[in-house]
């Protein structure tokens, strides 16, 4: 639904951007309209329809504008299979 990426961009000062991030393209369109229903700009919290190890990996580079601050998993099951790809996103220290 994005509610928490909404939650995250309203409620914590200093974030530039929140990508959320679903599967299912359902899911994504749901994202988008409760983002445009809250009257927050798609450059702040970004709808994504993606695979989560393939976001995380796409921005593992060493470069820190590519790094992610905090990566937020939240997963049908289990996030085992998605630590590995999370932590070589983060920002140090993030």
């Amino acid at each position: 639904t994005g509610l928490r990426a909404l939650r995250y961009h309203l409620e914590v000062p200093g974030l530039a951007k929140v990508i959320a991030n679903d599967l299912d393209p359902k899911a994504v369109e749901t994202i988008r309209r409760n983002v445009e229903y809250n009257a927050v700009s798609t450059d702040s919290v970004v709808p994504h329809h993606g695979d989560a190890m393939d976001v995380m990996m796409a921005h593992r580079k060493m470069d820190s504008e590519m790094r992610f601050d905090v990566i937020d998993l939240d997963p049908y099951g289990s996030a085992s299979t998605l630590l590995d790809s999370a932590v070589q996103a983060v920002e140090e220290k993030g």
